[in-house]
């Protein structure tokens, strides 16, 4: 990894609009000539990911992830406590059905 090479977290909930979020940002940097790729399910799923993409979306349910000082996070959520857990039993259901 590079030296000057910050990742940057997308911790979200499902359901949360990180999606739109995603096209806000990747549609700010491209208008500033920047690139914008996401670590996630269709990636490598790794630590430090393997093509080098600065941004990596993760779902951190256990709330157990260890927070570095030298990456940075955004951290997207419903706020309505019903609507969260309507979405976490579908994205259950999903996964495991």
């Amino acid at each position: 990894m590079k030296e000057n090479f910050i990742p940057y977290y997308l911790l979200t909930f499902p359901r949360s609009g990180c999606w739109m979020s995603f096209e806000i940002i990747g549609e700010f940097l491209q208008n500033k000539n920047k690139k914008f790729n996401i670590c996630g399910y269709l990636c490598c799923r790794k630590e430090i990911c393997i093509k080098n993409y600065k941004f990596k979306k993760d779902h951190d349910f256990e709330l157990d992830r260890v927070l570095k000082d030298k990456e940075k996070y955004l951290i997207l959520y419903r706020k309505d406590i019903i609507e969260q857990l309507e979405s976490y039993f579908r994205w259950e259901q999903k996964v495991h059905y």
